[in-house]
């Protein structure tokens, strides 16, 4: 037999057992010896990797449940309450606080403990990236509602996403608290990772948000103009002596424009043009309320001058002092005299062109708005209309259009346009104003809405 030998088996760089045998056997000795040592490392590198597995599979179905529930609701405050309440739970700390960028009381969310300081937001955003603090007691000012003697460590991050047109949006600061361990890098990465997912989720609901608004504003407009074509007369009444053509074009944003004709008592035409304050729904509800309070007043009262001032004291007492008003000029044509009886109410003046001179007239006589004060005066004028003359009526939306230079279509390019087409027919006068306004325009946006009457004197 020959000599024992004892080969020690080390696992980790510590000695943990020996391997023994006869002399003769030292190499097989050895090999077995470096065998033992090489399964124990393999078996506690699966042991690891098995734990990691585990560890990693749990972190992911955590991930999965609160990606999950913070998906599941469409309100603000909850999503923010949801993602406090599992981001708390994923990393184990004690608080965590965020901050709304809009600074409002309301725009705060907070879990255990608040210490987001306006210095520590102001950090975080300037950084741009979530971060760690390993010790508030490093810092220049700790929170005041920690304490700086205790080991504290904190992650702060800016919660941003990106738009939908690739701007980065932000929306405040999240700041998590622990005491005790510090935050390990990993689980600033899942912290991180968490606070990205929720920025998503807000930016979703944002986004969410302006469609429902857009489409809201969509409806209220299409609303505005069906109620807005419904109270214009759909074609000009045929009258002895007059050539009558008329037309609005509404803006994208629908105005309060409005022009009519009414028969009156006394067997009169009586034309109208009007615009409303504002725009949208309100302007065209304001326009349907005036439309029917002037035609009931035109029809029983004997001249313009009448008709106005009973027409702006009922509309007074409708608006109140809510700042809206009208303006509206109203003429009735007397056939038999082959005169006008107009009024204006802080309308734009009408020009009334006598071709065999001409000249132009501005027809003014008037007074305030309809609906500013509860009682106003509207003296009448009274033109006499020839055979050949025109008389174009006309909202603010003509003259004060503008083309891409911001210069204003204006009234003496309308005078001049007129000259040219006064040897036509109404409807032909009508077309060619509009062609040469939208020529104008080249493009650009129209800001309000534009409403021609033309009324040609005939035999």
């Amino acid at each position: 037999e020959g000599e024992g030998l004892s080969i020690p088996v080390r696992f980790r760089g510590r000695e943990i057992g020996v391997v023994r045998g006869v002399g003769g056997e030292g190499k097989s000795i050895e090999a077995l010896a470096e065998a033992a040592s090489l399964v124990l490392e393999k078996e506690a590198e699966l042991e690891s990797l098995a734990s990691a597995l585990t560890e990693s599979y749990e972190e992911l179905t955590l991930l999965y449940r609160t990606v999950e529930a913070m998906g599941a609701t469409l309100d603000e405050a909850e999503l923010y309450r949801l993602a406090l309440e599992k981001i708390s739970e994923i990393a184990q700390c004690e608080g965590m606080d965020v901050v709304l960028k809009d600074g409002e009381a309301r725009g705060r969310y907070v879990r255990g403990r608040s210490f987001l300081t306006p210095e520590l937001v102001k950090l975080a955003l300037e950084k741009g990236r979530s971060f760690l603090i390993e010790d508030i007691s490093r810092l220049p000012e700790p929170p005041p509602t920690l304490n700086k003697e205790k080991h504290i460590s904190l992650i702060l991050a800016p919660i941003t996403a990106k738009g939908s047109r690739g701007e980065e949006i932000s929306f405040g600061v999240a700041g998590l608290m622990r005491e005790g361990r510090a935050f390990s890098s990993s689980e600033l990465k899942l912290v991180t990772s968490l606070l990205e997912i929720l920025g998503a989720f807000l930016s979703n609901l944002k986004l969410s948000k302006e469609m429902r608004e857009m489409e809201k504003v969509r409806h209220e407009l299409e609303l505005a103009a069906r109620i807005h074509s419904s109270l214009l007369p759909p074609s000009p009444p045929s009258v002895p002596g007059l050539d009558i053509a008329a037309k609005c074009i509404p803006a994208l944003q629908v105005g309060g424009d409005y022009y009519g004709y009414i028969q009156t008592g006394r067997g009169d035409l009586g034309i109208v043009v009007a615009d409303v304050s504002g725009h949208g729904i309100g302007a065209a509800f304001l326009m349907a309320s005036l439309r029917s309070i002037f035609r009931s007043e035109a029809y029983r009262a004997e001249s313009p001058e009448i008709a106005l001032a009973k027409a702006n004291r009922l509309l007074f007492e409708d608006l109140g002092d809510s700042g809206l008003y009208a303006t509206l000029f109203y003429a009735v044509w007397r056939k038999d005299e082959r005169i006008i009886l107009y009024s204006s109410a802080g309308h734009n003046p009408p020009l009334l062109f006598r071709p065999s001179k001409g000249l132009f007239l501005r027809l003014s006589e008037g007074g305030l708005p309809l609906g500013l004060l509860p009682s106003q005066d509207y003296p009448c004028g009274r033109a006499e209309l020839r055979p050949g003359d025109i008389l174009i009526l006309f909202t603010d939306g003509l003259v004060e259009a503008r083309n891409p230079k911001g210069e204003f279509f204006g009234e003496k390019r309308l005078q001049s346009l007129l000259r040219s087409l006064s040897s036509l027919k109404a409807e032909e006068i009508l077309e060619g104003v509009i062609s040469e306004v939208r020529d104008f325009i080249s493009g650009a946006e129209q800001k309000d809405d534009i409403t021609i009457v033309v009324i040609k004197a005939v035999e």
